[in-house]
């Protein structure tokens, strides 16, 4: 069952602060430091380039952290880093495996259209509640992903996730549950999407 809900949007993120009391929404304090320097990385509600955002001046994430590209020719997303907490869930190394290899099919359509939404849009996403659903066991966890331009388009994301197989996990949703949450740059609406995953 989904339940879409659409939010007022708030202010634009790039001005006065970096617009961060806006995500109320993104709790862990690991995942709030990377929404915080991304935002400040923000010009003119254009997500900043994949050159300027250095992964190093937010050292804490770095374990937590992932990079996926979407490929122009096919738009295939395929992981070009992975931190070591991330390996847990698919059982080994995945940078250089595709998202639909990771991924199965019934899931995949959900999870991909949420990669895309962040690109295409492009906007904020972030993840409470169930997080790698595919799997046998999946983890309660939080997430936020955000997109990275190259050559005048968004084509990366740069995800940070936490999850209940490690200490940093904040978030006390129900594990059946997932709220999506995506959030334009500028004071477009939110779109808030509340899941309850079989």
């Amino acid at each position: 069952m989904t339940n879409v809900v659409n939010l007022p949007g708030g202010t634009n993120v790039t001005d006065g602060q970096s617009g961060i009391d806006r995500f109320d929404h993104v709790g862990a304090p690991l995942l709030r430091d990377a929404l915080r320097y991304w935002l400040n990385l923000c010009k003119d509600e254009t997500p900043p380039a994949k050159t300027d955002f250095d992964p190093i001046e937010i050292p804490r994430t770095l374990e937590h952290a992932w990079l996926c590209y979407r490929e122009p020719e096919n738009g295939n997303f395929i992981y070009r880093l992975a931190g070591e907490q991330i390996q847990p869930a698919f059982k080994g190394r995945i940078t250089g495996k595709y998202l639909h290899e990771l991924t199965e099919g019934k899931a995949l359509k959900r999870v991909a259209g949420y990669f895309n939404r962040t690109l295409d849009q492009p906007c904020i996403t972030h993840v409470i509640g169930r997080v790698y659903s595919e799997i046998d066991k999946p983890a309660q966890g939080e997430r936020l992903m955000l997109p990275l331009m190259e050559d005048g388009e968004a084509r990366y994301i740069f995800g940070v996730t936490l999850h209940s197989w490690s200490t940093e996990l904040s978030s006390t949703e129900p594990v059946r549950t997932q709220t999506l949450t995506h959030t334009p740059l500028g004071d477009s609406r939110v779109t808030r999407v509340i899941r309850w995953i079989k």
